[in-house]
């Protein structure tokens, strides 16, 4: 296989966007899951202190029934800010390159030519190729990826099949 080469800048690739989708492949479904479960041990909360404060041999304030209300929207305010900061917050994905960029793609591996200086990262350190609209994202590690933004590539079905030469490259690699 020939080289191939491409010229691109990283940086002109959402990063934000990036950082959101990582996460939500990440911990969406855990913070779903974790909503639900704080939502129903809540109402059950709730409702044992209807019944308590209804109960005509207990003597409870008032009061305390919009307690538990009031517990209950801060804790949904404090789950739905968890997740803001864990979907677009500090401590977010790692672009591994930025500015004007050169990428090989050869059968050793993936070979970045910035200004700055040269990277190969071989095929067996890459995870995951992951196609966007935004472009194709080379996954290190879970929140750690090379960016070749989508105008690198003259249309989608092309870079969709960069991508798929690209996982043919990890596969080889890895086999």
């Amino acid at each position: 296989m020939q080289p191939i080469k491409i010229k691109a800048n990283p940086s002109d690739f959402n990063h934000r966007q990036a950082c959101t989708f990582l996460r939500r492949r990440i911990y969406g479904p855990a913070l779903d899951q974790a909503n639900i479960y704080i939502i129903l041990a809540f109402i059950a909360v709730f409702l044992a202190f209807t019944v308590i404060q209804r109960t005509p041999s207990l003597h409870v304030p008032d009061w305390i029934q919009w307690g538990a209300l009031v517990g209950f929207l801060m804790t949904l305010y404090a789950v739905k800010q968890m997740k803001q900061t864990r979907m677009t917050g500090a401590g977010g994905a790692m672009l591994v390159s930025t500015g004007a960029s050169e990428y090989e793609f050869s059968p050793e591996g993936l070979r970045i030519s910035t200004p700055d200086g040269h990277t190969l990262a071989h095929w067996g350190a890459i995870r995951e190729v992951v196609s966007t609209p935004q472009g194709l994202m080379l996954l290190v590690a879970a929140m750690q990826y090379f960016a070749i933004p989508a105008e690198a590539f003259d249309s989608p079905a092309e870079q969709e099949k960069m991508a798929d030469q690209i996982r043919a490259l990890i596969k080889d690699a890895s086999a």
